[in-house]
């Protein structure tokens, strides 16, 4: 498909942000120093040594995995990345609610694999949410449309519409 449309994690300008998650930082390294103090400060024993080695993994992996939050910058909510796949003949459809939301619109089946796949990144408050979809060409996924960006009452309506959907076996 040849067109000119970012796909959704190349897009800079949504209003996210990564944020530094302070106590599990000060977590991190209140482990780290404890598994110091126990391996230079305390007398050498197998014990103190195995429970420094934990704690130290532990304060890595804090340090590491677990430093920051993406978050809608106006509310501070987290954000949560999904994608789901439906058929190619429910494309037009979905994209006609994303140029319009509307909150009487009937669940989509979403499948474990499809021809179209929709990217959505929401925040847990529902008032922030933006969507793409995407197209299947041999080997790939590839931007259909632009990125669709909703806040407020759009988004409330974006959001329930994709857990309605869920929620059909």
């Amino acid at each position: 498909m040849d067109n000119n449309f970012q796909y959704l994690d190349e897009v800079k300008d949504l209003p996210i942000e990564q944020k530094t998650s302070a106590p599990k930082l000060v977590l991190s390294a209140i482990c780290i120093i404890a598994a110091f103090v126990l391996f230079f400060c305390l007398k050498h024993n197998v014990l103190y040594n195995i429970l420094g080695i934990i704690l130290l993994v532990i304060g890595v992996f804090l340090f590491i995995k677990r430093r920051s939050q993406r978050q809608y910058r106006a509310t501070g909510s987290n954000i949560t990345q999904q994608s789901f796949f439906f058929e190619m003949s429910d494309f037009q459809r979905v994209n006609r609610m994303l140029d319009k939301p509307l909150a009487d619109e009937p669940p989509l089946h979403f499948l474990a694999n499809g021809g179209v796949r929709m990217d959505v990144i929401a925040s847990d408050d529902k008032q922030f949410a933006a969507v793409q979809l995407l197209t299947f060409v041999p080997f790939q996924h590839e931007p259909a449309t632009p990125v669709y960006s909703f806040t407020g009452e759009q988004a409330s309506i974006i959001i329930s519409f994709i857990e309605n959907s869920k929620s059909i076996k």
